[in-house]
């Protein structure tokens, strides 16, 4: 805002009590790493530290199927409804399991990740559950529609697959995938393999509104290939304009497959759920299977790419194919805890028979240097690409943050280059007689009280800018306050100076930046007629 007025001259310096506030990052995510066994009638577990809220956290399926990895007390082949499993967060405190009733009665194996955001509301980095679903797909009814609510934009969204339930007693891996996406901000697309069977798939919704956030998403529509690359676009059903991620090293995949819309075909250890790895830019993916794969091509892989300049996320690949145990150097990842980490495996396995186990894999941390992956059964090649995701660098500034502007346009702190548009600039002034007062703003853009204490004018020409209304000493979080700098020239020419700020932020007290004027003579014409005729009405008075 400008004022210009005649004025007598004169010199104020502002002088505030200042009380310091600090300033601090705080971790934005905490993640828990749960491991049970669980019988056909399901069952929960409630040991694990409480989250804040269930709309703060999702649990992700640590398994490349999104289900379980079998029995730990056998390793006999299993059939598809056996080795289905789903886990969904049911309360701050409760991660509940489910399993097909009238499965195998032995426990199989869940491994879990309890992924919360624990920042500031409205953080940078934040993320938000939006919905919790287990969407039914029975026999013929292999393609369904969910509706959603609260959502602010689609494509920011993933919708997690937590598992998968099916009532395949006799082989049945295809009714064992599923994808989905968001067509719309009110609308889930939910599709299931096969055109038998009846499926649960229960998926968490999880809108990442933080604006450090970018969420691609890719389709490779219906396909029988062993291989393909998938083009990310920014759209949340696949669709849109094609886009980059910054860097591999900042974006996790996450990946869905649908196994053909046939009954009773293409059920072999090979024929489902791809390998998922980087693909030869930073807009695509590719996926894998072995060469053996069958599908009579309605096979559909879907992609959901989470992006963040702050993640770290190193991959590794193995070629185990033992039972039980096998275990991974991950040093190179660097972790420092595994508290704030994830680790989400993908694995492809040979075999066109159906003993089922083999290729199932749950991926989980025994160390902040070693990964694992386990599996109730042995046999066929095994191919894993696994992603260690490094969350510890995800940070919010939780304390005041200062910002200022001129005009309604932000001056940086330093910034050294008067201008007319943010009002550092006061432009020309009679020598005699006038002045020009702008207004600036403080805003306070972070999560605690900003304290505003002494306002210096300094430099050669300090004597000719004036601080001639205060603002408030302290502002709150999201508020603003005001101050005015008013400029009387003492002399004709270029007249400069710098504006000091002392402030409770931690990384910017103070807050410093050049203004200018120009002093004139009374009389001076500071503007040319460029076109003529040339009017002008005078008044007098």
């Amino acid at each position: 805002m400008k004022t210009i007025t005649p004025t007598l001259k004169g010199c104020v310096l502002l002088v505030l009590a200042l009380s310091f506030s600090s300033f601090l990052f705080a971790q934005d995510f905490k993640v828990q790493h749960i491991q049970d066994d669980i019988g056909n009638t399901g069952g929960s577990n409630t040991s694990f530290t409480s989250i804040s809220s269930t709309n703060n956290a999702v649990a992700l399926a640590n398994n490349n199927r999104k289900v379980t990895a079998g029995p730990n007390s056998s390793s006999g082949t299993m059939e598809a409804d056996d080795m289905a499993g789903a886990r969904v967060l049911t309360g701050t405190n409760t991660l509940s399991y489910y399993r097909q009733s009238g499965s195998l009665g032995l426990n199989t194996r869940f491994n879990t990740s309890i992924w919360e955001y624990i920042g500031a509301p409205g953080g940078n980095n934040e993320m938000i559950i939006r919905g919790r679903y287990a969407v039914s797909l029975n026999g013929t009814a292999n393609s369904v529609t969910q509706a959603l609510s609260g959502i602010s934009n689609a494509n920011d969204c993933i919708p997690f697959i937590t598992g998968i339930i099916t009532n395949d007693s006799t082989d049945g891996a295809d009714s064992g995938t599923a994808i989905a996406y968001l067509e719309n901000a009110s609308t889930l697309r939910v599709e299931k393999g096969t055109n038998a069977s009846n499926v649960t798939i229960y998926i968490t919704v999880v809108e990442f509104t933080g604006s450090n956030w970018t969420v691609l998403h890719g389709d490779s529509g219906n396909t029988g290939s062993d291989t393909g690359s998938i083009t990310l676009r920014n759209n949340s059903d696949g669709t849109g304009t094609s886009t980059n991620v910054s860097n591999w090293n900042e974006a996790i995949i996450f990946s869905h497959h649908k196994g053909d819309n046939i009954a009773a075909a293409n059920q072999g250890l090979e024929d489902n759920w791809p390998l998922m790895d980087p693909g030869s830019n930073n807009q695509t993916v590719d996926w894998t299977f072995y060469s053996g794969h069958g599908s009579n091509g309605s096979n559909r892989q879907f992609v959901h790419v989470l992006n963040n300049s702050g993640l770290n996320v190193t991959r590794f690949q193995n070629t185990s194919n033992a039972s039980g145990e096998t275990t991974i150097n991950i040093s190179s990842a660097s972790l420092s805890t595994t508290d704030e980490a994830l680790i989400i495996g993908s694995s492809i396995s040979t075999g066109g028979g159906t003993a089922y186990g083999r290729g199932w894999r749950n991926y989980y941390f025994n160390s902040i240097t070693q990964a694992a992956h386990w599996s109730h059964r042995s046999g066929n090649t095994m191919s894993h690409e696994i992603q260690i995701v490094d969350l510890s660098s995800l940070t919010s500034v939780t304390g005041p943050e200062i910002n200022i502007q001129g005009n309604t346009t932000t001056i940086v702190d330093g910034d050294t280059t008067p201008d007319a548009s943010d009002d550092t600039d006061f432009g020309a002034i009679s020598v005699s007689g006038s002045t020009d007062t702008n207004t600036f703003t403080i805003q306070n853009t972070g999560t605690a009280s900003l304290s505003i204490g002494t306002i210096t004018i300094g430099g050669i020409h300090a004597a000719d800018f004036t601080v001639t209304a205060s603002p408030a000493s302290s502002v709150a979080a999201s508020g603003n306050t005001s101050f005015d700098i008013t400029f009387d020239p003492s002399a004709v020419g270029l007249r400069t100076a710098t504006v000091s700020i002392v402030n409770g932020d931690g990384d910017e007290n103070p807050y410093n930046f050049n203004i200018q004027g120009t002093g004139i003579t009374p009389g001076s014409c500071t503007s040319t007629v460029s076109s003529f005729p040339y009017e002008e009405s005078f008044e007098s008075g």
